[in-house]
């Protein structure tokens, strides 16, 4: 519950302009949420959830990574 709670939140701060897709705190929320919810679908063994959460997990990476290139190599 709270993995989904915070996904959900980092969804709506998006949508609602409140964060950025390169915020750190978008890509908290969204990281740590979708940690939570792989680790309870592993539990359970729901193997479409266990895909799903771990490609959003994986999705987040990237989303650091680009976040680091980016301030990295300003234009």
């Amino acid at each position: 519950t709270v993995g989904a709670f915070l996904v959900l939140t980092a969804y709506y701060c998006l949508q609602s302009k409140r964060l950025r897709e390169t915020d750190l705190n978008y890509l908290h929320l969204n990281f740590l949420g979708g940690i939570l919810l792989f680790l309870a679908s592993c539990t359970t063994g729901q193997a479409g959830l266990i895909l799903l959460e771990g490609t959003w997990v994986g999705v987040t990476i990237y989303g650091y990574l680009r976040r680091n290139r980016n301030r990295s190599n300003p234009v």
